[in-house]
């Protein structure tokens, strides 16, 4: 169990203060709720003015790098630019304070996230809601492409996809544990990367931790019959907001699933639905989503680079354990409690990896290289075989 985590007195007399001079009178704190394995707190507020009756306060955990002073950093810088150009796919930023060390923004309320809602029962309702998800993703990416305004460009610094330097440790770790010898690959990682960190037009913010946990689906209330396009995905958790290559946000549409999750699947259908509702609001301002040769080229470097970087823990997942519970379950979740397996989840990388070069027609030496590797661990994680469920939604 993690331990408790609270609001000082001194912090909360410094938030009290900040909201006080942001809405011209006296605002205060009269209750808190710590979200679950966070330094996230929902605080409810007293005052005689118009100010929201709840608002999220951040903290930083000093022992972590991301989400430490320079996350909070990071995060009002994000959502300050977006504000300026009118973006409100993010929380709004109220207060926050380096010194004290706190950062308040607009509460987004009790709206499932997306894992939420594909954890549950509804079909219908998860397939509206991934596919609300890659529209708001493609009109985050749209609307700040080559709008890198110079007040940010400090603050929100453009960031590569680090694929060299975790090829080293790939090409080390299968060296140590005897596993099949990346031969004549070099060169598609170096087109991989160069894809990735030269970007053009496709340079466009991320929140650096795009997934369906770190967002909530706001459903129009008013639409007499709800779909996706009435639907909207708002994302939160900016700490490690950067510029970088639209498409290396955009693999989470063929990855569905937290950094940590069980591999679930989705239907293919609906996956084809989910690029579709991307690439229409890319389009509007990377002209590499109108040509599909360009963006399946793009989005296989993409996946490459995320099992590339997956594959670097190779020696961990290896020595175990591999099996342990997923906790990040709703609150109304009354099924047993689901396991994961480490070992299938990089294979289940693996495979998307294949998939996606043998539909871009590219990079054949990378994939020929993972199709051995997958096939190698399989033999030795017997556990690796197991067929992949579809999320429960779909089941």
């Amino acid at each position: 169990m993690e331990a408790s985590v609270t609001l000082t007195d001194a912090i909360r007399q410094s938030v009290d203060g900040a909201l006080s001079e942001r809405f011209g009178g006296q605002v205060r704190i009269t209750k808190t709720q710590n979200f679950r394995y966070s330094n996230v707190f929902r605080c409810t507020l007293q005052s005689n003015g118009n100010v929201p009756e709840t608002v999220i306060v951040r903290i930083p955990r000093e022992e972590t790098a991301r989400a430490g002073r320079a996350g909070l950093g990071s995060e009002r810088a994000a959502l300050e630019y977006l504000s300026a150009i009118g973006n409100t796919l993010a929380p709004r930023y109220f207060a926050g304070s380096a010194e004290a060390g706190f950062l308040v923004t607009e509460d987004l309320g009790p709206w499932p996230s997306l894992l939420d809602v594909l954890l549950g029962k509804n079909a219908e309702a998860a397939r509206q809601g991934i596919v609300a998800f890659a529209r708001s993703l493609g009109m985050l990416h749209a609307q700040t492409a080559g709008d890198r305004s110079e007040e940010h460009q400090t603050a929100l610094p453009v960031m590569g996809v680090p694929v060299a330097e975790h090829w080293r440790q790939v090409r080390d770790a299968v060296a140590h544990l005897g596993l099949p010898a990346p031969q004549g690959v070099d060169g598609d990682i170096d087109a991989i990367a160069r894809l990735l960190n030269e970007p053009g037009d496709c340079l466009a913010l991320s929140s650096g931790d795009i997934s369906v946990v770190n967002c909530k689906i706001i459903s129009d209330s008013d639409a007499r019959e709800p779909t996706a396009n009435s639907s909207i995905v708002r994302f939160f958790d900016f700490e490690e907001a950067c510029f970088r290559h639209a498409l290396a946000d955009a693999a989470v549409l063929r990855f569905p699933y937290p950094t940590g999750g069980p591999p679930w699947r989705v239907p293919q259908e609906i996956a084809l639905q989910v690029e579709t509702a991307y690439r229409t609001e890319l389009a509007k301002s990377c002209p590499i989503a109108e040509d599909g040769n360009l963006y399946e080229r793009g989005m296989a470097a993409a996946c490459a680079a995320w099992a590339i970087i997956r594959l670097a823990r190779l020696p961990r997942v290896d020595a175990g354990p591999d099996r342990d519970p997923w906790l990040l379950l709703p609150s109304n979740w009354s099924a047993p409690t689901p396991t994961r397996s480490r070992r299938r989840q990089l294979i289940a990388i693996l495979e998307m990896c294949i998939e996606s070069v043998q539909r871009a027609g590219e990079f054949e030496a990378l994939g020929g290289w993972c199709e051995l590797l997958a096939d190698a661990l399989r033999e030795r994680w017997p556990e690796a075989e197991e067929e992949l469920a579809s999320y429960p939604a779909f089941s």
